[in-house]
């Protein structure tokens, strides 16, 4: 089966190659972003393709029109191509519950969806994903709280919390095996909402990274407890690309 992942630089995306290049019964197929930019080099793409992961775009500022303006000219990009080719694969898109809010990011993400989900009208399949707040080593500072407030109190500053609201979270890891699973096992479907593994405060999430900052991993860090498993793996591999 061969696989190509658009925004495959990004910080799902680079976690999401790695993990399939492990699977001897998936091929990779090349993308670069610049693909965008020449029809033919987008042609060859979609055309190398059984199953399509749409992943890229831009996340922030949330608030800026052209967050939505550059995330819907993708998504026309790829339909148009996927169109032209009469591509009859798989074809994933990457949502996020930020759609369901008001912000240009979750209006482009809705709008990105409902757009794709068309080309089950020229016999491919599709599948919408819907992810909550994702965690882990190597999110970038501006698109991922967590490394924010790790970066942060890395600097020895002290992370801010305006609002204490639980957070619906899942690790990178648990993501990747959902992926394997809406590509080999799962039935397309338009709007599959992924479950999150945990939910925390704001506030009990700071007290764990501090308790990292000051030292005290073996008494937090448990084997048992998935989510401090995963949480303490990112605030111990992101500081020392910081250091």
């Amino acid at each position: 089966m061969k696989i190509g992942i658009t925004g495959n630089t990004g910080f799902i995306g680079l976690h999401l190659t790695e993990y399939l290049k492990t699977k001897t019964d998936i091929e990779i197929v090349p993308f670069e972003k610049v693909f965008f930019l020449y029809q033919e080099k987008m042609d060859n793409f979609v055309k190398s393709c059984d199953v399509i992961i749409h992943l890229a775009g831009r996340s922030k500022p949330h608030d800026k029109e052209s967050v939505y303006i550059d995330n819907v000219n993708l998504t026309v990009k790829l339909y148009s191509t996927i169109q032209d080719m009469k591509f009859r694969g798989h074809l994933i898109f990457v949502s996020s519950i930020h759609e369901n809010g008001t912000s240009y990011y979750g209006l482009s993400k809705r709008k990105s969806r409902e757009t794709l989900s068309l080309v089950k009208n020229i016999g491919a399949k599709f599948t919408g994903l819907i992810l909550p707040n994702v965690f882990g080593p190597g999110a970038r500072v501006e698109n991922s709280f967590i490394t924010n407030w790790c970066k942060q109190l890395h600097e020895g500053l002290e992370p801010k919390i305006f609002k204490d609201v639980k957070i619906k979270l899942i690790s990178i890891n648990d993501l990747l095996y959902i992926f394997y699973d809406v590509i080999k096992v799962m039935q397309p479907i338009d709007y599959y909402e992924v479950r999150h593994t945990s939910e925390f405060l704001l506030s009990e999430i700071l007290e764990l990274l501090k308790e990292y900052k000051q030292g005290f991993k073996y008494n937090v860090y448990n084997k048992n407890d998935e989510f401090q498993t995963n949480l303490y793996e990112t605030w111990k591999k992101d500081l020392a690309t910081w250091q």
